[in-house]
């Protein structure tokens, strides 16, 4: 209710810039799709400048984007730009549960999705982790981890 109230508030002047900070943090998923949908519409109007480490609120709202580091900001024409910063860099593959413990692998695994009698793997590597792996198209956020050398061990 209160980030309601702030936004009434900031745009009753009807800004041409609206500056929100982690808008989404602490809402419930309904909450938040709600808040995703009204910046997205305030953004029809006027400049939304939105300051999130939610990869998903950037997702749902943002058609280009800026990313800073160490004081520099990099601008972007859309995420798929963003995204494609890891593209040749992001491979997927299933090992069986047993197997996952012990594997070796050159490369970061960024995500893991586990079923009854396997898991799969999302793994950033320069090249191929395993036989098995298959190249994916890469996410806005791990386009962003290439970017920002976060991986930089293995990249």
């Amino acid at each position: 209710m209160k980030r309601r109230l702030g936004i009434a508030q900031a745009l009753i002047a009807s800004p041409k810039i609206v500056l929100v900070d982690e808008p989404t943090a602490g809402l419930d998923p309904a909450e938040r799709i709600r808040f995703r949908n009204l910046l997205r519409s305030l953004s029809e109007e006027r400049i939304v400048i939105l300051s999130t480490h939610i990869v998903e609120d950037i997702a749902a709202t943002c058609s280009s984007l800026a990313v800073i580091k160490n004081g520099h900001a990099t601008s972007f024409p859309s995420l798929q730009a963003l995204a494609s910063q890891a593209k040749g860099k992001v491979w997927k593959w299933k090992v069986r549960s047993e197997q996952y413990n012990q594997l070796h692998m050159k490369g970061e695994v960024i995500s893991t999705e586990v079923t009854t009698d396997a898991v799969e793997l999302r793994v950033l590597s320069t090249e191929r982790p395993d036989e098995a792996a298959v190249e994916v198209n890469p996410t806005i956020e791990e386009g962003y981890l290439v970017w920002n050398q976060k991986a930089e061990r293995i990249l």
